[in-house]
């Protein structure tokens, strides 16, 4: 088709297949954010990178986890699109389609062995960031065998996310899954300290019933 001739003179004039344009767009993430599936995959049998950053920053995957459709990521997975590279803020295609409240695209991502544990800058892991979104997106993390216990920099657990924020419903799952309802920040503090010095009302008293502590006070 016209596209394959326009791309093939572009070659064979010695045109770079990774040039960018004004916006960081190369070709292949052109075709890929309109799905022309066929220019997609033409670029690549001619050597596009699957993994070419976008203004140096995200792969089209990162992109297509955040924005795109779940049939466009299947197909960069398929031709081996990478699940762990990382941006600038340390966010992995999973950790973007998490922040991004993308159900769907998380199962997907996670299907492909897409790391459940890798951390962006802060520390957070997919469920820390999950605990801005629905029980339905940390439920599947937890399913998806996501470490309840994992920590940010600050050393704090998904709990006391829940309970900073004053989500309780995702307190009560996170209690039911087994969280340490005293585990510690950096500081000393627990999650219903952490409640406590928000106004979480709600939260604390969720934790108080749930047993924890009121001794422990931060350092």
């Amino acid at each position: 088709g016209e596209h394959w001739e326009v791309v093939d003179i572009l070659l064979k004039g010695g045109a770079d297949i990774e040039t960018q344009d004004e916006y960081g767009d190369t070709l292949f993430f052109r075709a890929v954010k309109q799905y022309n599936k066929s220019l997609a995959i033409l670029l690549l049998d001619k050597g596009a990178c699957i993994d070419g950053r976008i203004g140096g920053d995200r792969t089209p995957l990162h992109y297509v986890s955040a924005f795109g459709e779940e049939s466009v990521a299947h197909f960069l997975l398929e031709r081996g699109a990478n699940t762990e590279v990382r941006d600038s803020f340390g966010y992995t295609p999973l950790s973007l389609a998490v922040e991004c409240g993308r159900l769907e695209m998380v199962e997907l991502l996670l299907n492909a062995h897409a790391d459940i544990e890798a951390r962006d800058t802060n520390g957070f892991t997919p469920l820390l960031m999950a605990v801005g979104w629905t029980e339905d997106m940390a439920r599947l993390l937890l399913d998806k065998g996501a470490d309840i216990e994992g920590r940010d920099n600050k050393k704090r657990t998904a709990l006391f996310e829940a309970a900073r924020q004053g989500q309780l419903g995702l307190a009560r799952l996170f209690l039911e899954r087994g969280a340490d309802i005293e585990a510690r920040d950096e500081e000393g503090r627990t999650p219903l300290w952490e409640a406590v010095g928000e106004g979480n009302t709600k939260a604390v008293s969720l934790l108080l019933d749930s047993g924890a502590s009121i001794e422990v006070e931060d350092s």
